[in-house]
């Protein structure tokens, strides 16, 4: 290995959202390296509301290509975000554009068209890994099972974002029927 160490280990799981496929391709083993989708970076930016906003709940407008759309959600102390979009990205980069205020406004004012100027403020921004490429159709995430020669167990989360945050309690139950 190029940094010194060597892991042994009777089974492997790897659910590292966006560093899974190039975990994997770490792994001594041609076969298994040939099986990696590719992951693509989707980042998702979120801006806030500096005003109380008129909901009590979540409002979640029709789907986009590649995400639920702009949404809104409510935290805990009352503040609202809207968000994320979708913007295809080559390597990991959280910076937020505040160049994307009137895009969101505007995506905003299909369902709160009351929308105050000047009352979203630059959140934070999110990457979500993705197993198709933009413009390809919607994909969902990918579990991977290879039982080894030694009946060693390697199983690998790819491309896993919602819906596979809303299902991790499954797929934990995957995890401990396949390897326990």
């Amino acid at each position: 290995m190029a940094d010194g160490y060597r892991l042994k280990t009777r089974n492997l799981i790897l659910a590292t959202g966006l560093h899974t496929s190039s975990l994997m391709e770490t792994i001594d083993n041609e076969e298994l390296r040939r099986e990696i989708p590719t992951t693509y970076f989707a980042k998702g930016s979120y801006f806030t509301q500096s005003g109380k906003v008129p909901f009590s709940h979540l409002i979640y407008p029709l789907p986009e290509t590649a995400g639920l759309g702009i949404h809104l959600t409510l935290d805990m102390a009352g503040g609202a975000r809207f968000g994320p979009d979708v913007e295809w990205i080559d390597s990991i980069n959280y910076k937020m554009d505040p160049g994307k205020q009137n895009t969101f406004c505007n995506s905003i004012r299909r369902y709160w068209p009351g929308l105050a100027d000047n009352t979203l403020q630059p959140g934070y921004a999110g990457i979500r890994p993705k197993i198709v490429s933009q413009g390809a159709p919607s994909g969902d995430f990918k579990i991977y099972h290879k039982i080894l020669n030694n009946k060693a167990h390697l199983l690998a989360f790819f491309g896993i974002e919602s819906p596979g945050l809303t299902s991790s309690l499954y797929l934990g139950k995957i995890i401990t029927r396949t390897v326990c």
